[in-house]
């Protein structure tokens, strides 16, 4: 089983760290180019007990469904998940919230999980699937700490993921439609008719 963690300090105070990794729908917006990750329905806010499937995750030309079972939510320091269906044979994610001081927040994720033998299974779990799991989650925390350092980037994209032009520029959404946040896809609303 591989087992790894990985903390960053963000400048936000503890309760609104923890709010934005309770909604769901942040979840794209921290998602990192590979593997791409759709988010489907999800329950927001999340409780402990439910099971929510909110992500799809590709891998290349193969795509998962990716189910998770909330099991801890301890407000505002921690909230745990495990896969309930998905690419791994296990997964389990702790997002742990420590107070530095009243404005910065350190963020530690912490990881246990088996990789599939499509994965490498065991001699995947050392290389490829360790360095891929540390750069999206060295993707995820930046995303996280340049989304909750700003005081003007909005907290999630709209569930359809079409934003108005207003938000678009907020975004920073390009010709392609790309954020330049987040790297994420989304649908830029035309123009209101005169």
């Amino acid at each position: 089983m591989l087992h790894f963690q990985r903390a960053i300090e963000i400048a936000a105070p503890l309760e609104r760290v923890f709010a934005f990794h309770l909604d769901t729908r942040n979840a794209a917006r921290i998602a990192p180019p590979f593997p791409r990750v759709r988010v489907g329905e999800a329950t927001t806010p999340p409780t402990a007990g439910v099971s929510v499937q909110c992500l799809t995750v590709s891998f290349g030309i193969a795509s998962f469904p990716w189910d998770a079972l909330v099991t801890t939510i301890a407000a505002p320091t921690l909230i745990e998940d495990v896969q309930e269906r998905g690419p791994f044979a296990s997964w389990r994610h702790r997002h742990a919230f420590v107070a530095v001081s009243p404005t910065v927040t350190r963020l530690t994720d912490e990881i246990w999980c088996t990789a599939p033998w499509w994965m490498g299974g065991r001699l995947g779990e050392g290389t490829v699937v360790r360095w891929q799991l540390l750069a999206m989650f060295a993707g995820r925390q930046a995303a996280t700490k340049r989304l909750l350092e700003d005081p003007t980037a909005p907290v999630w994209v709209t569930p359809s993921h079409q934003v108005d032009q207003a938000a678009a520029r907020a975004l920073g959404v390009d010709s392609t439609g790309r954020t330049r946040q987040t790297g994420m896809f989304v649908s830029v609303a035309p123009p209101p008719a005169p």
